[in-house]
């Protein structure tokens, strides 16, 4: 049976969940185990959140608003 190719909406997706896979590790401080079966992007929005109500603190923000971008 022959593969079928990622269509480019899957390429993009991917690329971009790779992109916010690695910026949870490195600015959120997360490990693998922690992010291994979770939702990227719903995860990433909800630290924002907490981050802006004081819950905790993250050591950068972000240009535009969370609901415009996911990195």
């Amino acid at each position: 049976m022959l593969r079928q190719l990622p269509n480019r909406a899957e390429d993009e997706l991917a690329t971009q969940t790779s992109g916010l896979h690695d910026h949870l590790l490195h600015d959120h401080g997360h490990t693998e185990g922690e992010l291994e079966g979770l939702p990227l992007a719903d995860l990433h929005r909800l630290e924002h959140v907490e981050h802006e109500m004081g819950l905790h603190h993250l050591s950068h923000r972000h240009p535009a608003p969370l609901g415009s971008r996911t990195r």
